[in-house]
C-alpha cells in the first residue's frame, strides 16, 4: 500500500507524486455525485473566490434513500465496518503549524506535530479527500475514490481517512476518552498499522468544524462580573431543521385532537390556545401562497374571513376564522374592517374552516372596481362599542419573512443543578438545556435531541440565563434564517418558551417567589400565604392549603398573574434603593416576592448599582421577567419527579418505615418485601433489606417499587387509616403517571377526585402535612396536566439523566475555565451531529452551501454510531422484528407441559413445541404464570386471564419456514368479582374455561393488545438469608 501522507505537505512534494495521485487528477478518479446548485436548489450557490483553484463539489441535495433513517443498517453487509468514508472535496494541501491554543483536553504542554499531523484546513472541511486503497484487486499503489465500492468490497482505510477516525475515536457524550487513554490507543492501533492524528491535531479538527457551522460558543459577561458561555439557540435549531432525522418528526402548528388521545406537547391547551397573538403560529402555505394571521383572505366561496389560529386536525390544516365587520364604503376616507376582541379559541364567534379553501391572500383580494383592498385598508380594527385598537396590516411577519415559510418551533426550557464530578458530590454546575416541544416523547425523550446550552460553576442561573434570555427574545420578535430540509428551501424560523423545567427550588428562583420550603408564602402559582408562621396552623390556611373553602368550592383559588409579580419586582427593587435593608425584606415577605439577582447585590457596589440603574436598568432584574411570551406562573408546570415521587410518595413512605415499622416487624416486613415477584413489573429482583436500611436515602425509582408493592407488603402493618391514605396514593399513581390520556375532560374529572381524596386522608391522619408545600402542589398538578397533556411531557428525568453526560465532559476538561470547556465540548458534538446526519449545512467561512457525502451518511446509519450519540432507531419505528414473535429464552424444565387439548383440537395436522417467552412490543413480553388482558373480536367481552404455556405450532404438511408456523397461547380465563374490603381491590377468581389465542388467526385481535399485568405471590414465611 502506498501511502501519501508525507508527501502533501509541499508544492515540491506534490510536483514529485505520480499524476494519477496528485490534488485535482481526476482522469482515473470517480468524483461523489454532484448536482448543478443553479438548476436544483437557488438556495446552494458556489463561491467563485476560493483558494489555490480548488473547487467545491456539491453532493446530492434532493431526497435520497440515504437520507431517510428508515432501516439502522441498510442493505449492504458491510456496513458495520469503518471503510465506506467520506469524498466530499478534492484533497487539500496542508501546512505544517503549531498549535496556539489547546481548547479542552487534559492539562500539559502542546506538542509539536509531526509532518502531516497539523493541516490548517482555512474553512474546508477536515474530512475531504479521504482515499481508499484497494488491496485484493491487485494493482498496487491505485487510489480510488471512498465514494466508489469495488466488485468485491476490498477496501481498507489510509491515512487520509485519520481526521474522521481520529475525531471519532476520541469520542463525545459518554464516550470521552481523556488524553492518556487516547496516547494509549493510538499506540496499541498504531502497532496494528493504524496511524491516528495527535491529540492536539484532534482539537484544530474540531475548530475548523466550529468555524465552518458557526459553533463557536458565545460569551459575556455577567452582571456579576461572571465569565458566562453558552450555546447559540438559534445555530441549534437551524441544524435540527437541516437534519433528516429530527425535521421530519417536528409539528411545527398545534394538534386539535378534541381532547382524545393526548400524548405529546403539540396537542397541548398551551401551545393551541394560550399563545397571545404575536408568539403563535403566523401563517400557513396553501398552493404556494402564504395567509397570515390577522389578514383578510379570500375563500373559493367568495366569503373574505380573517384567521385568528391555525391549527392541524387529522393531518390537515385547519384555521379559526371570523367574518369581518365593515364601516363606511371602500370609495370613502374612513373605510374599516372591525373584528371583536379577546377572541378564544373556542369561541362562538369563530368557525374552523379548511386551508385548502382559501383562494386570495390579502394582496389578491379586489373590491369593487378591481380595487386591491391593500390600498384602501391599512389597519384592522379590533374592538367593540367605540373602544378599537388598530393592527398594522399586511402582517408584520410577512416582510420579516420576505416570502420565506415560517417555521414555529417553540422549546421546553431546563435549568438544574449538577455536580461537576462522578461522586456527584461538590463543584455544583448550572446548567441549561432544552428541547424541541415540536417533538414527539419517544423521539424528544432520546439524549440526540436533547441540547445542551450553557453552565457554570461560578455564576449563578439568572446570570447565565441574561444571554440565552436575550437570544431568545431576538428570535421570538424577528426570527432567524435556516434551510429546512423537508422543504429543501430557506424558512424563517420563530420560537417561544412553551414550558420551563426544573425542581421545585429553581421554579422559585425563575418566577422570583420565595423558597417554599419554610416560606410564608410557598407557592408559586398561587397566592397562599400567611403573614407570621403560627398562622399555618390555623383553619383559614389550612382550607387555602387544599384550595377549596368550607364548603368544598375549588372556585376560591386566587391564582397569582405574572404582570403583577413583573411590576411588584420592580417595586420592591425601589424599596431596596429608598428605604433600609429591614425593609426590603419585610416588603418581599408582604408581597410575596423575591428576586434573587438585585439581592445578591452587595452595599460596597452602590456606585456600580447606581450606574446600572440609571443606564442599563433591565441587568438589575431577573431576565425572565423580560422573556418575550413566558408566564411564570402558568409556563412552570408541576413536575413529578421532585414533587409526587420524592415529595409526596417520600414523605408519606418514610413517615411509615421510621414511625409505624418496629423492631418487631423487621422479619416479617423483609420477608413479604423479599418475597414480591416483579417479573410482570419488568423489574430486579427487590432487596428487601438494602431498601429498608436505606429508604431515607432512596432515589426516586425506588419509591415507585415502593409504590407498586405498598399494597401487599406494608397494609398488614397498618391500621385502618393508614390504610385508607395508602390506598388514595396508589389509586392516583397510576393517574399521575399516564403517558397517554385517552380523554382529556373524563381524565381531569377523575384526577381532581382523586386528588382530594389523597389530601383528605391526609388531614385526617396530620394536619401538620400542611408544613410541606409539595403536597399544595397536587391541585396545581392537575391544572398543569390540562394546559400541557400528560405530566410525563413536562417530567425532568430526560434531563436528569443529561446531567451524566456533563459530568462525565466535566471529568475530561482542563478545568481551568469549565464554563467555556463544556461548551466547546457540547459545540463539538452539535457539529459532528449535524454532519453526520447527512444535513445540508450553511459553511460560514467560504459561504456556501455543502453537505455530506453518502459514505458518510453510511457511518451514521450503524447502530453502534447511532446509540453512541443517544440515537436509539428501534425507540423510534421499532426493532425491526415481527411481532409478536417468538424470544429465544430457553423453557425451563419445571414448566414444560404437554400439549393441552384445546390446543391440539384447534391446530390439527400440526407440530407443536412449547416456548418460554413470547415477546409482544419491543419493552413487553409475556410468560407462563403472567396475566394478560385479551381483546377478542367483535362485541364478545375481553377475558383476563393466566398464561398457562406457550406453543408454536409448525404444519406437517408443509416446509418449515419463516412464515410456516403458528403462535397460540393457553389461557386461563379469570372473572371478575366483589372488592376485597382488606386490600381494596376487586378480586378475580379463577374459572374452569381456558381460551387458546392466536395472533395469525383473524378470528382474534392482534396480540399487540395484551397488556401484561401483575402476579403476586406473597410468602410471608420465606426464610431469610443473612450474610
Amino acid at each position: 500500500m502506498i501511502s501519501t501522507d508525507a508527501h502533501s505537505q509541499t508544492a515540491t512534494h506534490l510536483s514529485n507524486l505520480p499524476e494519477i495521485l496528485r490534488p485535482g487528477y481526476t482522469g482515473q478518479i470517480d468524483q461523489p455525485e454532484s448536482v448543478d446548485a443553479e438548476c436544483t436548489d437557488p438556495q446552494v450557490h458556489q463561491n467563485d473566490q476560493f483558494s489555490d483553484g480548488v473547487e467545491m463539489e456539491y453532493t446530492d441535495v434532493g431526497p435520497t434513500e440515504d437520507q431517510s433513517d428508515s432501516g439502522v443498517s441498510g442493505s449492504d453487509g458491510n456496513e458495520g465496518t469503518m471503510r465506506d468514508v467520506i469524498n466530499i472535496f478534492k484533497p487539500v494541501c496542508s501546512n505544517k503549524g503549531k498549535v496556539s491554543e489547546v481548547e479542552g483536553g487534559e492539562e500539559g504542554d502542546v506538542e509539536d506535530e509531526e509532518e502531516g499531523d497539523g493541516p490548517d484546513y482555512s474553512g474546508w472541511f477536515p474530512f475531504g479527500g479521504l482515499l481508499v486503497s484497494n488491496h485484493k484487486s491487485g494493482e498496487a499503489g491505485t487510489f480510488r475514490s471512498a465514494g466508489v465500492r469495488s466488485a468485491d468490497e476490498g477496501f481498507d482505510f489510509t491515512p487520509a481517512a485519520q481526521p474522521l477516525i481520529s475525531v471519532l475515536m476520541a469520542g463525545y457524550l459518554h464516550h470521552i476518552l481523556s488524553r492518556a487513554q487516547y496516547l494509549k490507543v493510538c499506540t496499541l492501533m498504531g502497532l496494528s498499522g493504524t496511524k491516528l492524528r495527535k491529540w492536539t491535531a484532534i482539537w484544530r479538527i474540531r475548530k475548523s468544524l466550529r468555524a465552518i457551522l458557526n459553533m463557536e460558543p458565545i460569551q459575556r459577561e455577567s452582571v456579576f462580573n461572571n465569565q458566562c458561555f453558552s450555546l447559540s439557540v438559534k445555530r441549534i435549531i437551524a441544524l435540527d431543521l437541516a437534519n433528516p432525522y429530527v425535521n421530519k418528526h417536528l409539528d411545527f402548528y398545534p394538534v386539535d385532537s378534541g381532547g382524545k388521545n393526548i400524548y405529546k406537547l403539540s396537542q397541548s391547551y398551551e401551545w393551541r390556545e394560550a399563545l397571545p397573538q404575536e408568539y403563535r403560529a403566523q401563517m400557513v402555505a396553501v398552493n404556494k401562497k402564504h395567509y397570515y394571521i390577522y389578514e383578510p383572505c379570500q375563500l373559493q366561496s367568495g366569503d373574505p374571513p380573517v384567521p385568528i389560529f391555525f391549527y392541524k386536525h387529522l393531518d390537515k390544516m385547519y384555521a379559526k376564522c371570523v367574518k369581518p365587520q365593515h364601516e363606511g364604503s371602500p370609495h370613502q376616507p374612513g373605510f374599516k374592517l372591525k373584528i371583536p376582541p379577546n377572541l378564544q379559541y373556542n369561541s362562538s364567534r369563530l368557525r374552523s374552516i379548511d386551508c385548502e379553501q382559501f383562494e386570495l391572500n390579502y394582496f389578491e383580494i379586489c373590491l369593487w372596481g378591481d380595487k386591491p383592498i391593500s390600498s384602501v385598508c391599512k389597519k384592522l380594527w379590533v374592538g367593540e362599542k367605540g373602544n378599537y385598537s388598530a393592527i398594522d396590516l399586511p402582517n408584520e411577519w410577512r416582510k420579516k419573512s420576505d416570502r420565506r415559510i415560517i417555521r414555529h418551533v417553540p422549546i421546553a426550557l431546563y435549568c438544574d443543578d449538577t455536580s461537576g464530578n462522578q461522586s456527584k458530590k461538590w463543584n455544583k454546575h448550572i446548567s441549561y438545556y432544552f428541547t424541541l416541544a415540536g417533538l414527539p416523547p419517544r423521539v424528544s425523550n432520546q439524549q440526540y435531541n436533547c441540547h445542551f446550552l450553557s453552565t457554570s460553576n461560578t455564576a449563578g442561573p439568572l446570570e447565565l440565563a441574561n444571554q440565552i434570555v436575550d437570544e431568545l427574545n431576538d428570535i421570538t420578535k424577528d426570527g432567524f434564517f435556516a434551510y429546512d430540509c423537508e422543504l429543501q428551501e430557506e424558512v424563517l424560523v420563530s420560537t417561544v418558551v412553551l414550558c420551563f423545567l426544573g425542581d421545585s427550588p429553581m421554579h422559585a428562583e425563575v418566577t422570583n417567589t420565595p423558597l417554599p420550603g419554610a416560606a410564608l408564602n410557598p407557592c408559586r402559582i398561587c397566592h397562599l400565604g400567611v403573614e407570621k408562621r403560627s398562622d399555618k396552623s390555623g383553619e383559614d390556611y389550612i382550607y387555602q392549603f387544599l384550595g377549596m373553602d368550607s364548603l368544598g368550592n375549588r372556585d376560591v383559588v386566587d391564582y397569582r398573574k405574572w404582570s403583577e409579580t413583573v411590576e411588584r419586582s420592580h417595586k420592591l427593587w425601589e424599596t431596596a434603593l429608598k428605604y433600609s435593608k429591614d425593609a426590603y425584606i419585610e416588603e418581599s415577605k408582604s408581597l410575596g416576592v423575591q428576586d434573587v439577582l438585585n439581592k445578591a447585590f452587595k452595599k460596597s457596589e452602590l456606585a456600580k448599582i447606581m450606574a446600572l440603574d440609571k443606564h442599563q436598568n433591565h441587568k438589575l432584574f431577573n431576565p425572565f421577567l423580560r422573556l418575550l411570551g413566558f408566564d411564570g406562573c402558568q409556563d412552570t408546570p408541576v413536575e413529578v419527579l421532585h414533587v409526587i415521587l420524592l415529595g409526596v410518595i417520600k414523605y408519606i413512605a418514610i413517615d411509615f418505615l421510621s414511625n409505624t415499622i418496629k423492631p418487631r416487624h423487621m422479619n416479617d416486613l423483609l420477608g413479604a418485601w423479599q418475597s414480591f415477584i416483579t417479573d410482570a413489573l419488568d423489574l430486579p429482583k427487590i432487596n428487601a433489606a438494602y431498601l429498608y436500611k436505606h429508604h431515607k436515602s432512596m432515589v426516586g425509582k425506588d419509591f415507585k417499587i415502593v409504590l407498586q408493592c405498598a399494597p401487599f407488603v406494608f397494609f398488614q402493618f397498618m391500621d385502618e387509616q393508614q390504610k385508607e391514605l395508602w390506598c388514595a396514593l396508589c389509586r392516583m399513581a397510576p393517574y399521575v403517571f399516564q403517558t397517554h390520556i385517552t380523554d382529556m375532560q373524563v381524565y381531569l374529572k377523575e384526577m381532581e377526585i382523586l386528588v382530594d381524596n389523597l389530601l383528605l386522608q391526609l388531614m385526617k391522619c396530620n394536619a401538620r402535612w400542611v408544613n410541606k408545600p409539595k403536597f399544595h402542589m397536587l391541585i396545581h398538578l392537575v391544572h398543569s396536566i390540562a394546559q400541557f397533556g400528560p405530566a410525563s411531557l413536562f417530567a425532568t428525568e430526560k434531563f436528569e439523566s443529561f446531567n451524566s453526560i456533563l459530568r462525565n465532559a466535566s471529568v475530561h476538561s482542563n478545568r481551568q475555565h469549565p464554563g467555556k470547556d463544556l461548551a466547546v465540548s457540547f459545540s463539538n458534538f452539535q457539529c459532528l451531529r449535524a454532519i453526520l446526519s447527512g444535513a445540508l449545512l450553511w459553511n460560514h467561512v467560504k459561504q456556501c452551501y455543502f453537505r455530506a457525502s453518502k459514505e458518510l451518511r453510511r457511518i451514521f446509519k450503524m447502530e453502534d454510531i447511532q446509540q453512541s450519540m443517544g440515537y436509539v432507531h428501534s425507540s423510534i419505528y421499532g426493532s425491526g422484528d415481527v411481532l409478536p414473535g417468538i424470544s429465544l429464552a430457553k423453557l425451563p424444565k419445571s414448566d414444560r407441559v404437554t400439549v393441552p387439548r384445546e390446543v391440539s383440537d384447534k391446530y390439527p395436522n400440526h407440530h407443536f413445541t412449547q416456548e418460554c417467552c413470547l415477546k409482544i412490543t419491543d419493552k413487553e413480553s409475556v410468560r407462563k404464570g403472567y396475566f394478560a388482558y385479551v381483546l377478542r373480536p367483535g362485541n364478545r367481552p375481553a377475558v383476563i386471564g393466566q398464561i398457562h404455556s406457550i406453543w408454536r405450532a409448525s404444519s406437517r404438511t408443509s416446509i418449515v419456514g419463516p412464515k410456516s408456523h403458528i403462535i397460540c397461547l393457553q389461557v386461563n380465563e379469570f372473572e371478575r368479582s366483589t372488592v376485597s374490603d382488606y386490600y381494596q381491590m376487586r378480586i378475580l377468581k379463577r374459572t374452569n374455561k381456558n381460551h387458546v389465542c392466536s395472533p395469525e388467526q383473524k378470528c382474534t385481535e392482534d396480540l399487540r393488545k395484551f397488556r401484561s399485568m401483575q402476579y403476586l405471590e406473597v410468602n410471608l414465611h420465606k426464610p431469610l438469608e443473612w450474610e
